[in-house]
């Protein structure tokens, strides 16, 4: 009862306590702490009688802990801890940020989305320094010495943090002209017949799965590329130049979709792919330079992102102008 009275006191005694601790020797204590061996002693006699335990066992030649006073040792540890990071806390957002940072990120992702934006970025915080990993791989973040990485789906590593960003959508889009030639195909039977871009895991060797989602239903099939590529910006580039058929990020299509230099086909097939995360290593503190780059992605890439509204409009668009077709029919 008496220690909530008068806090300070108790604050003060837990300084004490722990110099003590550390020393093992009233005298050396008392040292360290600019006080008398006597009101080292004392301050523990008045923490023992509030506790009502006994802390320290007292012998002429030196001093030892109680297992109650080991118990309480290890409160205080992190008590005075958690002090300390709050006022570490309190200055790290009065700092500028600077210094040095390593960013992970996706390639396709990074060329399209984030490096456009990065000079914003290098403006608004001209003493960060980054530097951009571009590499889809899963790399252990402490080993590589990685700050902050940006990956699809959520990470199996319980001992990072993760912070989901935008939700991926996959759609078939191929060139107006590539159309003109060959014709859009109605269904996947005549997906089939096309000539397709597909990408191809340069570590693995295999080709990716296009999952074509319709009404709750996903299929997942191994379309024949008739060109392969080990970069997906490369498909697009490729689908745009009239190459054929490719299976895009929503982010990779939406600005060639919104200026026509390509157009979804079999719009009713959007299968919402992955959704991205933020991840970081846990600690018990976040310095400024990597609160700013966090908040700065977070912003970049929303829940409901600019290119995903774009794809999903044309999609509502595209459908509504072929009503009247079907009703037709």
């Amino acid at each position: 009862m008496s220690s909530s009275r008068n806090p300070t006191e108790h604050f003060t005694g837990i300084g004490i306590f722990v110099k003590l601790a550390e020393s093992r020797s009233f005298t050396m204590a008392a040292t360290r702490l600019a006080m008398s061996p006597s009101g080292v002693s004392k301050a523990i006699t008045r923490m023992e009688a509030r506790l009502g335990v006994r802390l320290v066992n007292r012998t002429t030649r030196s001093i030892s802990l109680t297992p109650e006073g080991e118990v309480y040792l290890n409160h205080c540890l992190r008590l005075l801890t958690e002090l300390d990071d709050a006022g570490a806390a309190i200055l790290q957002a009065r700092a500028v940020p600077s210094g040095r940072l390593r960013l992970q990120i996706p390639r396709a992702m990074g060329r399209q989305i984030i490096i456009p934006a990065l000079p914003k970025f290098v403006d608004a915080y001209p003493d960060v320094s980054l530097d951009v990993l571009l590499d889809g791989r899963t790399l252990d973040l402490a080993e590589e010495g990685i700050d902050v990485a940006v990956r699809y789906g959520e990470p199996p590593d319980s001992r990072l943090i993760a912070r989901r960003l935008s939700q991926v959508t996959y759609v078939m889009c191929a060139s107006p002209a590539y159309l003109a030639r060959h014709g859009c195909p109605r269904s996947i039977e005549e997906l089939l017949t096309h000539r397709c871009i597909d990408y191809v895991n340069p570590q693995t060797g295999r080709y990716r799965l296009w999952d074509l989602s319709r009404e709750g239903h996903t299929e997942s099939l191994l379309i024949p590329g008739k060109i392969n590529f080990n970069d997906v910006s490369a498909m697009c580039d490729a689908a745009i130049g009239g190459a054929g058929i490719a299976y895009l990020t929503d982010f990779l299509a939406a600005d060639a979709v919104a200026d026509g230099r390509l157009k979804i086909v079999l719009p009713e097939y959007l299968h919402e792919g992955p959704p991205l995360y933020m991840v970081y290593q846990e600690s018990r503190q976040i310095v400024s330079r990597m609160r700013v780059l966090i908040d700065f992605l977070v912003e970049l890439m929303p829940r409901a992102p600019a290119w995903r509204q774009l794809i999903l409009n044309n999609i509502a668009e595209t459908l509504r102008n072929r009503a009247p077709e079907h009703r037709g029919t």
